[in-house]
């Protein structure tokens, strides 16, 4: 039994993530969202995650910033900046 990779997508834009989940779920991922860079890095403290995609323009927590907070304390988690 092979376990899914968890991919954690971050996105203001409803359609915008489903359109990523439909494409990372079609490849095998299990995706998981979160609609902002706080409820990202919330989720990012309760679960374990393969990889991160995150939208660049977001109100409040831009992208850079998420990725920034990530970096801080989870060094070696991908994170691809859309």
């Amino acid at each position: 039994m092979t376990t899914q990779a968890r991919v954690l997508v971050v996105d203001d834009d409803p359609v915008v993530a489903r359109s990523i989940d439909r494409v990372l779920t079609g490849k095998g991922y299990a995706v998981i969202t979160a609609s902002g860079g706080t409820e990202a890095l919330e989720k990012l403290a309760q679960e374990k995650y393969d990889a991160v995609f995150t939208d660049i323009r977001m109100p409040g927590m831009d992208g850079f910033e998420v990725a920034k907070r990530i970096k801080a304390t989870q060094p070696w988690l991908p994170v691809v900046i859309v």
